[in-house]
């Protein structure tokens, strides 16, 4: 500093050196103020200052630049203190700043990592994403048309077959379909006509138009019995199946038809006569033409496997069981000449299926016949067992049976419906007025049927005989024993029969429903002595015009 500097920073009261130089200064007060205001390490040093000298403003430059002259000479402290007011500062008022600003920087250092964080999984999610992005771009329709390729064959017609149906006659003027898909459409056009064409007009799917349909059904001559369109499919299924699975039963059934007669001009010949008669070669004439009311139908079904094949169907009007006869012998040997073999025939109980059955077993009723095709083979007859169970169930409510002592009747069901009617927790929630009074529509519920012999049926009814205190009305169930042993016996019998479900068994704990696996089953040792226990043949019958 100059000399005026000099001479302007000695006060009255402050001795100063006569050489111009600077007062003398204590060295602990000198060093206080040099390190409480331009240490830059962070940490202040511990020893502890007694007194800090407070100078006037000329002091104060003097200082100022004594301490600059020492930072330059130690080399401890990197940067010079601006602040006149460093000079005045203690440790105990500059603490409490550094620890704020290290709190302050640790804050900072943690937000920066959880920014780091952040980007760097926004940047794996983008990576990802556009990844997803790339295979979405591949997976076209080119990719769901290789894929629906890969099933050109199968069995089963699927949604992606339909696809490639769509795009692959989506601009064509003159589409190509193919077979399967003509199939579904057939199927489609069967269940609505009126939906198929509403489909097909307000161009939701493209759909074949209904003359591709019928080309593909094929033209009807108006011929029945085993036509050679049946014979033809039946070869092609032949073709396909293995040798256990050509095992088959002939299932025959009649039903019901409208009686009409219809002159075809295009074929120059009338429709509606019946076509199976017994005298085929009698000269036909308009005074003893006959409307067909019914139809007689054949269907094959597999025994191992799964399928129902039509083979054969006739127009019939008053069907004889000797015309029955003669025909079910034809249509078996048409399905045997197909490559099928056939084992079994199965019909309802009706009185013509029962003649034709014992001509079949030269005049009597038998389970095994020989074989009409051949004579060292075996064919098994059977009564279908929901018709039986539906025609139990008419004769228990119609009628009156009785085991010699006690009575056997549907009376008690219906007393047990009319107990419940009115209340309010019912002992047979499903017993409605269709299982004890069912209508001739009604009889034909097989379900109903079933359920009349149910558990919970018997079970009601075995607690009013056993606890007739318990209701007021308990008494007329009194003489109820002979009825629920005949009710539980036909539930056994009926559950024995239908075993077509192979879990009904384990869902529905009904061991009776086990598939047979050896003759020694116990189950069919039970079948051969319920006809002589229950003594069903010759229980005689009241009410009804028929014998059971």
């Amino acid at each position: 500093m100059t000399g005026s500097a000099c001479d302007s920073a000695t006060t009255p009261g402050h001795s100063s050196n006569s050489d111009g130089s600077l007062p003398s200064v204590p060295e602990g007060n000198t060093e206080a103020s040099f390190q409480g205001a331009g240490h830059d390490g962070g940490h202040l040093p511990q020893t502890s200052v007694s007194h800090v000298s407070i100078f006037s403003p000329k002091e104060d430059q003097v200082a100022i630049g004594a301490k600059t002259s020492a930072q330059n000479a130690v080399g401890e402290l990197q940067r010079p203190t601006n602040s006149v007011e460093c000079s005045a500062q203690t440790c105990d008022e500059f603490l409490p700043r550094r620890q704020s600003d290290a709190r302050a920087i640790n804050r900072m250092r943690v937000q920066l990592f959880r920014k780091a964080d952040t980007v760097k999984r926004l940047q794996r999610e983008n990576s990802r994403l556009k990844k997803k992005l790339i295979g979405y771009e591949n997976n076209t329709v080119h990719s769901a048309i290789r894929k629906c390729s890969k099933k050109v064959g199968t069995a089963q017609f699927c949604l992606e077959d339909c696809l490639v149906e769509q795009i692959t006659n989506a601009t064509r003027q003159r589409p190509a379909w193919s077979p399967d898909f003509v199939r579904e459409c057939v199927l489609l056009y069967y269940l609505s006509p009126k939906a198929y064409r509403y489909i097909r007009n307000r161009g939701s799917l493209k759909l074949p138009s209904k003359n591709t349909l019928l080309r593909y059904v094929g033209k009807s001559n108006g011929e029945s019995g085993v036509t050679p369109l049946m014979k033809e499919r039946l070869k092609q299924e032949v073709g396909n199946l293995k040798e256990q699975a050509r095992l088959c039963s002939i299932i025959v059934d009649e039903m019901s038809i409208s009686s009409k007669y219809i002159y075809d001009r295009k074929m120059d010949c009338f429709f509606g006569q019946q076509t199976a008669k017994e005298n085929n070669g009698a000269a036909e004439n308009t005074s003893n033409i006959m409307l067909a009311n019914k139809v007689l139908c054949f269907v094959a079904t597999g025994l191992s496997t799964a399928y129902k094949i039509p083979c054969g169907f006739f127009f019939t009007n008053r069907l004889s069981g000797k015309l029955l006869y003669q025909l079910t012998k034809e249509v078996i040997s048409e399905v045997e000449n197909c490559g099928l073999c056939v084992l079994r025939i199965v019909t309802d109980n009706h009185k013509i299926n029962v003649t034709m059955m014992r001509h079949l077993g030269n005049g009597s009723l038998k389970p095994v016949v020989t074989h009409p095709c051949d004579p060292e083979r075996s064919l098994f007859l059977s009564f279908d067992q929901c018709h039986i169970i539906k025609n139990v169930r008419s004769l228990l409510l119609e009628g009156e049976m009785t085991d010699g002592s006690q009575p056997i009747t549907g009376q008690f069901v219906k007393q047990l419906y009319e107990l419940q009617k009115n209340e309010v927790v019912k002992p047979v929630r499903f017993l409605t007025q269709k299982h004890v009074e069912p209508t001739n529509f009604e009889k034909m519920h097989v379900g109903r049927a079933v359920q009349l012999f149910s558990d919970d049926v018997i079970s009601a009814l075995s607690f009013l005989k056993e606890y007739p205190s318990r209701h007021p009305q308990a008494e007329k169930f009194r003489n109820v024993e002979a009825t629920i042993l005949f009710m539980k016996m036909m539930q056994k019998w009926f559950a024995i029969h239908n075993v077509a479900n192979q879990t009904a068994h384990v869902h529905m704990r009904q061991p009776d429903q086990v598939h047979f696996f050896c003759a020694t089953d116990q189950r069919l040792g039970w079948k051969r002595t319920f006809q002589t226990t229950s003594r069903l043949s010759t229980m005689p019958v009241k009410g009804v015009g028929r014998s059971f």
